[in-house]
């Protein structure tokens, strides 16, 4: 009689606390996109102007989604850089196909933007 009172206890006990525990593990093990991955302030090089300053944290805790930028390079230490001189990425692609029209999305739409200018970033 008691060994089954004890398996009812237990079976009880994880029938209300298994689920818990699961939607638990699930919040600790999901990051949030919201995170800081990489480092806060990226220097970008360029061609025949000078390197861009890059708020990388500010730019993820504007967009909450990496792929926003990250859709046409890998999210790696030089990638950029890398697939330029694979011929793969044209050399101004990601500043006109990305940070430009971004920048100009949210001016036309009223919000805070970025740069618009080549010099505003190329800082000399």
């Amino acid at each position: 009689m008691r060994t089954g009172l004890i398996s009812g206890v237990i079976l009880v006990t994880l029938v209300f606390t298994f689920p818990a525990f699961c939607v638990l593990q699930d919040s600790l093990a999901a990051e949030p996109e919201t995170s800081v991955k990489g480092d806060r302030m990226l220097q970008l090089e360029s061609g025949k102007f000078p390197p861009v300053p890059f708020p990388h944290h500010l730019h993820q805790a504007k967009l909450n989604e990496c792929n926003v930028c990250h859709n046409m390079f890998p999210q790696s230490p030089g990638a950029i850089k890398d697939l330029q001189g694979k011929g793969v990425l044209e050399k101004q692609a990601v500043m006109n196909e990305n940070c430009i029209a971004c920048h100009k999305d949210r001016e036309q739409a009223g919000e805070a933007s970025g740069p618009l200018s080549c010099m505003e970033c190329h800082i000399r």
